[in-house]
């Protein structure tokens, strides 16, 4: 573009705050402040010409003639759109030096003079363009930090001056390094700043590509898996699987504090309840395993009564009689106090029904301070109410001896297996055989339902 030969001229002032323009280049430009709005408005007025300079430093709003370098550039200014005023573009022109500063109206003034280019050693000129080029093409290959309309330009630009003014405007440099470019009158010694800081830019990203390697190497790992577990997450959400509830069933095995051998089993099975759909028969055996294993008591138990003569109290108070049975009772109480070590102590309650078998286990109950459950094994045919059902077949629940531990709701309470005499056995098993494996002191310690 020709333009007219200006030694000095008095232009209004755009301060920017983190910004350097160069010429040859357009940058959009939002006025907010109040004296780059009236900047703009005394240029409207005249050739729309404004002159942007950099502030050394952000001082808000109140900028004063001290805080701009004295070297900027001469822009004309075009609106973007008539429903925004403020929000300009700004085609750059040529450098200016700042001769004198001053604030009329709230506008700040500058007298400037046009830079020229003072030229020199043509030979060391053209060497250190050449030099300068090939830097450039090897931070766009390993970047590719410029645009591709400005990269072209820059391919095809033989001028010195236009081609660092391209190259470092649409480069991450620091502010007060560009400010030193755009501020040099002579050639050679802006080449020699120039490649300086296409140096410094050239090493910082060979660094920056090292630590980025080094780091995705480390989590490389980790985001594959979350990566993957984001997929299977939203496949199951899209197939009406409640994510959520499998996390609160891992958190609960885990605050459980179930027995090691336990805990691993049933995540083991949580695990295998994830790769399952919910309409699968499995899910739901699996589903109900898991929630026995956390409704059944693994710690909770209740203390015993301190004193054996509150025992003899309740016995006494529940039943009028019996004497022989309530002292052998008490005698069979104290050993446990004595001992405390008694391995599932049984006592066998035989006589007529009605004489009182039920009532008194639950006086011996009540006289310890333990839960009491009852379960009545009258017409029991199959061995599977004691040992519960096998896990292979669809349905399958767990034997009476857990539904009353359940019930229980504590590992010690006083246990009635009430009928003893009317289990009867037919093809399907033996229940008494069963049972032995929980009455007999010698096996119901591993017994498995």
């Amino acid at each position: 573009m020709e333009r007219e030969k200006i030694k000095i001229r008095t232009l209004s002032v755009i301060p920017l705050k983190d910004k350097v323009i160069f010429p040859d280049t357009i940058v959009p430009v939002d006025a907010e402040r109040e004296c780059s709005i009236k900047a703009i408005e005394y240029a409207d007025a005249r050739d729309n010409l404004v002159l942007f300079c950099t502030q050394k430093t952000d001082v808000g709003n109140a900028v004063t003639p001290d805080d701009l370098y004295l070297v900027g550039c001469v822009c004309r200014i075009k609106r973007v759109n008539g429903l925004f005023p403020n929000h300009i573009k700004a085609e750059s022109l040529y450098r200016a030096e700042i001769k004198d500063l001053y604030v009329d109206d709230g506008c700040i003034f500058a007298e400037c003079e046009e830079i020229t280019p003072i030229h020199g050693n043509e030979a060391l000129e053209e060497a250190f363009f050449r030099s300068a080029r090939a830097i450039v093409r090897d931070i766009q290959q390993s970047e590719g930090r410029v645009a591709k309309e400005i990269w072209t330009q820059l391919e095809s630009c033989t001028d010195i001056d236009r081609y660092i003014n391209l190259a470092v405007s649409s480069m991450r440099i620091r502010k007060e390094v560009k400010q030193e470019i755009l501020a040099e009158r002579r050639v050679v010694d802006r080449l020699r700043l120039f490649e300086v800081c296409l140096n410094d830019e050239l090493e910082i990203s060979k660094l920056e590509r090292k630590i980025s390697a080094s780091v995705r190497k480390n989590i490389d790992k980790a985001q594959k898996e979350y990566y993957l577990r984001e997929q299977i997450r939203v496949i199951r959400k899209e197939l009406g699987e409640d994510e959520e509830e499998r996390d609160t069933l891992r958190e609960s095995i885990l605050a459980k504090k179930l027995p090691e051998n336990i805990e691993k089993k049933a995540l083991k099975e949580l695990s295998r309840m994830d790769k399952m759909p919910n309409s699968s028969p499995e899910y739901t055996v699996i589903r109900t395993y898991l929630d026995w294993v956390l409704d059944l008591p693994w710690h909770e138990q209740t203390e015993d009564t301190e004193l054996l003569g509150d025992c003899v109290k309740v016995l006494e108070a529940d039943h009028y009689g019996l004497e022989k049975i309530k002292e052998r009772i008490v005698e069979y109480l104290a050993v446990l106090k004595l001992t405390k070590s008694m391995k599932a102590p049984i006592l066998c309650f035989v006589g007529p029904p009605g004489v009182g078998k039920t009532s008194i286990a639950q006086s011996v109950a009540r006289a310890l301070g333990r839960k009491f459950v009852r379960m009545s094994l009258g017409g029991v045919k199959d061995e599977a109410e004691i040992r519960g059902h096998r896990r292979t077949y669809i349905g399958s629940m767990p034997g009476r001896i857990l539904y009353a531990m359940k019930e229980a709701e504590s590992i010690n309470p006083v246990f009635l297996l009430d009928e003893i005499d009317k289990i009867s056995s037919d093809m399907r098993g033996d229940p008494a055989s069963a049972l032995l494996e929980v009455l007999d002191t010698e096996q119901n310690a591993t017994f498995r339902d």
